[in-house]
């Protein structure tokens, strides 16, 4: 398994981590050496997209054909590198993480047709 990025820093007065320092390249290199695990690189887009749209993960995993569970596995493994020390995904986190992505998705894409 390719080990993801230390974006992690000391927290502030609030606990902010440095998500919003991580070079987007570097997510998207540790996203294109991520296992697929049953997930292609759209359903990844689709589920964050999805949490990101306060979407719950029931109706999601139901639109990918997935269980709950599988799902939030899943975005814990996506989330993983964003998260602060405390363990919390920090809100600048979701952008980026959608950005990369995005990304990901398009060069896929490009890559196969």
């Amino acid at each position: 398994m390719t080990m993801c990025p230390d974006i992690r820093s000391e927290p502030g007065e609030f606990g902010v981590s440095a998500a919003q320092n991580l070079d987007a390249r570097a997510l998207g290199s540790w996203l294109a050496g991520l296992s697929v695990s049953g997930f292609s690189p759209r359903e990844d887009l689709a589920l964050v997209e999805g949490l990101a749209m306060g979407r719950k993960i029931p109706a999601i995993a139901a639109d990918l054909r997935q269980t709950d569970f599988v799902c939030r596995l899943r975005f814990e493994v996506l989330a993983s590198t964003l998260r602060d020390t405390y363990g919390r995904l920090p809100i600048e986190a979701m952008p980026l993480l959608l950005t990369a992505l995005r990304a990901r998705v398009t060069r896929t894409e490009a890559a196969h047709g």
